[in-house]
C-alpha cells in the first residue's frame, strides 16, 4: 500500500482511497489516515472495565489515535480527527510495563479475548471547535504487531472501523515510543481491584515459633517483585513503584536447619497443621484499617497502598538447592486473583533459635551459686515494678547454669522477687509477671538462656534460649528462694531444672543525683558532662561498649540503664 500523508477528511464528504488487499484485491475506504501522527492517550485499566464481577481475567487497554494531541481538557482540539477504542484480552500482562497483546482483534458487544469493545468512537472538530463528526462504530478489526528496524522494536497498529453511517475508516500508527499508563488499581479504596500475576525478585523468610507438639513451625514468608533494599532488616526497595509485597503466614514441618519443606500449602480457616496457610483479613483498630494474616500489598506509584487478602488458594514449593520453585495462586473475597512465581534459592529461616541442644536437658544445679541483680524500675512503670537479672552458675565440676531477666510487681529491693509463676514476655519490653525470652544482641546473651559445658575459666560453650515455658519463683521470706523452670529452646527441645538457696543480692543502680560522689561527673538529661578531658567508658547493662576514650562528655543514645566509668571508677544509673 502506498503511503499517503495523514490528511484530514473534511465534513461528510466521501473521500475514496484504496489499498491493496492481502489477496491482491483492492480494499476501498471512505477515510484513510496512514501514519497518523499522535498517540493521544494509552491507558491500561486491568480488569476495572470488566463488567463481570465474578471473572476478572480480561484486561482492558484504552488507545486513542489522532491527527493532533488532545487539549488540556482531554477533548479533541480544533481541526483534528480522533479515534478512540478499548480492547480486551486474556493474555498475561507484564504489570511493570503493560502492553496489549499482539495479534488480530475483532469488534464485540462484550468483553472477551482479543476483541474491540463496541464503544469505539470517532470524533472530528472544525476550526471553530464544532463537532463535524461524533460517530459510533458498528464494526471493525485491529491488528497489533511489532517490527524490528535499526536495532529498535516498533509497535504497529492497523485499524479498520465502520461508523454508524456505514463509512469505512483505515488508520495506521507506528512508533517505538509506546507506553500505557497504569490505571489498573481503583483509587479511593484500600482494597485490591486488579488481578496480579508477578515474578518474584527477592524474599525474606522468618521463623515465628513452634506449636505445642513441637512438630510444626509457623513461618512468615515475605516476597516481592521489588528487589531487597535492606537485607538485614527485611525491607524492599520502593524506588521503582508500582510494586507488590506478598505476605504469607504458613505452617511448615519442623526443620532444625530452618528449611521450608517442599509441598503444596493450602489456605484454610483451620490453619495450624503442616502445609496450611492462614487466611487474610482486614482488621479495624482505632479507626484505622490494616491487613493481617496472608495478603498481597500493592503499592502504587504515589505510594498508595491496596490490600488483597487471601480467601483461598495454594503455594507449591518444589525443587532442590538453587533450583527451587515457588508457585502461588490465591483468590480474594472480591474475586481478584493473586499469582506469583519464583525460581532460585530459598533462604533458610531467619530468626531460628540459636540452640546448642541436641536433646532434652535436665540441668544439674547441685551446689550452684545464684546472684540476683536488682535494676529498680528499669522499664519505667512509675515505680510500681522492678527488674531483676538472675544468674545461677555451677561450682566445682558441674557444667550447667542459666540466667533469666524478669519483672516483679514490687518496687523496693528489700521486698525482693515476689512469689509467682512468670511467663514469657510478649516483646522485648518486660511487663510485671514476665521473664525476657532469650535472644542475642551481637555476641551477647540477653534474657533467658541455658548455659553449659563451662571451661576452667568459667566460660560456657553450649547455649540454648528460652522461647516459651514457665518460671516459678518461691520467695520464702527469710532470704531463701526456690527457682523452678521448664523452657522450650524453640527447636523441639526442653530444658528444665530447679534451684534452692540464698542468693547474693546485688544492687546494680543508684539514683542519677548520686551517680558519682566525688563530683567529677554530672548528668543533664542524656548528656554526661565532665570537667575537662577524662578517661571515659560508657556501656549498657549487657556489657556492650558504646564509647571508650578521652572525652569531656558523651550523649547517651536513649533512656535506659547505663554503666559509666570515669578514670576507672564505675557508676550505674537509670536515665529517663
Amino acid at each position: 500500500m502506498a503511503e499517503t500523508p495523514a490528511m484530514l477528511a473534511r465534513g461528510h464528504q466521501s473521500v475514496q482511497q484504496s489499498a491493496e488487499g492481502t489477496e491482491g484485491e483492492a480494499e476501498t475506504y471512505d477515510y484513510e489516515y496512514l501514519n497518523i501522527p499522535v498517540l493521544c492517550a494509552s491507558i491500561w485499566y486491568g480488569s476495572l472495565m470488566n463488567t463481570n464481577t465474578e471473572d476478572h481475567t480480561t484486561q482492558g487497554f484504552q488507545t486513542i489515535l489522532g491527527t493532533k494531541a488532545l487539549g488540556s481538557d482531554g477533548m479533541p482540539q480544533n481541526e483534528s480527527t480522533v479515534y478512540s477504542f478499548l480492547t480486551f484480552q486474556y493474555a498475561p500482562v507484564d504489570q511493570k510495563e503493560p502492553m496489549p497483546a499482539t495479534g488480530d482483534y475483532t469488534m464485540s458487544n462484550k468483553e472477551g479475548d482479543m476483541v474491540i469493545e463496541n464503544s469505539a468512537m470517532i470524533y472530528q472538530r472544525d476550526g471553530n471547535g464544532n463537532y463535524e463528526w461524533e460517530r459510533k462504530v458498528t464494526d471493525g478489526h485491529l491488528k497489533i504487531f511489532t517490527t524490528e528496524a535499526d536495532g529498535y522494536t516498533y509497535w504497529n497498529y492497523d485499524l479498520v472501523l465502520v461508523d454508524e453511517l456505514g463509512k469505512k475508516h483505515h488508520v495506521t500508527y507506528k512508533s517505538r515510543f509506546v507506553e500505557y499508563d497504569d490505571q489498573s488499581q481503583m483509587y479511593g479504596t484500600n482494597r485490591l481491584t486488579k488481578n496480579l500475576d508477578l515474578k518474584i525478585k527477592d524474599m525474606f523468610a522468618y521463623y515465628k515459633g513452634l506449636d505445642e507438639s513441637g512438630k510444626t513451625m509457623k513461618v512468615n514468608l515475605f516476597l516481592s517483585d521489588l528487589p531487597k533494599d535492606d537485607p538485614e532488616y527485611g525491607g524492599f526497595d520502593m524506588s521503582d513503584l508500582p510494586g507488590t509485597q506478598f505476605h504469607t503466614e504458613m505452617y511448615v514441618p519442623f526443620s532444625a536447619d530452618g528449611v521450608i519443606a517442599n509441598g503444596t500449602y493450602t489456605v484454610t480457616p483451620e490453619y495450624g497443621a503442616d502445609f496450611t496457610i492462614c487466611p487474610g483479613e482486614i482488621v479495624a483498630f482505632a479507626g484505622m484499617e490494616y491487613a493481617a494474616g496472608s495478603y498481597a500489598e500493592y503499592i502504587g506509584k504515589s505510594q498508595d497502598v491496596h490490600w488483597g487478602v487471601y480467601e483461598s488458594g495454594t503455594v507449591t514449593i518444589a525443587g532442590e538447592g538453587k533450583e527451587r520453585t515457588i508457585t502461588a495462586e490465591f483468590m480474594t473475597p472480591e474475586k481478584y486473583s493473586v499469582k506469583f512465581n519464583y525460581k532460585g534459592e530459598i533462604p533458610t529461616l531467619d530468626g531460628m533459635p540459636d540452640s546448642g541442644l541436641t536433646e532434652n536437658k535436665v540441668l544439674d544445679l547441685t551446689d550452684a551459686k545464684a546472684t540476683f541483680e536488682y535494676y529498680a524500675d528499669y522499664y519505667g512503670y512509675g515505680g510500681e515494678a522492678s527488674t531483676w537479672l538472675i544468674k545461677i552458675l555451677p561450682t566445682g565440676d558441674r557444667k550447667d547454669g542459666m540466667q533469666t531477666e524478669l519483672s516483679t510487681k514490687a518496687r523496693l529491693i528489700a521486698k525482693g522477687i515476689l512469689t509467682g509463676t512468670y511467663t514469657a514476655s510478649r516483646s522485648t519490653n518486660l511487663w510485671p509477671g514476665e521473664y525476657l525470652k532469650g535472644r542475642k544482641t551481637e555476641s551477647l546473651l540477653v534474657g533467658t538462656w541455658y548455659m553449659g559445658d563451662f571451661d576452667e575459666e568459667g566460660l560456657p560453650h553450649t547455649y540454648a534460649p528460652s522461647t516459651g515455658g514457665d518460671l516459678k519463683v518461691t520467695n520464702h521470706g527469710d532470704g531463701k528462694y526456690t527457682i523452678e523452670f521448664e523452657f522450650s529452646d524453640g527447636v523441639n527441645h526442653i530444658w528444665k531444672g530447679a534451684w534452692s538457696g540464698t542468693p547474693e543480692i546485688i544492687e546494680k543502680v543508684s539514683a542519677v543525683d548520686d551517680i558519682n560522689a566525688d563530683g567529677n561527673m554530672t548528668v543533664q538529661g542524656r548528656d554526661i558532662i565532665l570537667p575537662g578531658e577524662h578517661d571515659l567508658c560508657v556501656a549498657d547493662t549487657q556489657g556492650r561498649v558504646l564509647f571508650r576514650g578521652m572525652a569531656s562528655g558523651y550523649t547517651l543514645p536513649s533512656a535506659g540503664l547505663y554503666i559509666i566509668v570515669v578514670d576507672g571508677k564505675a557508676s550505674k544509673a537509670i536515665v529517663k
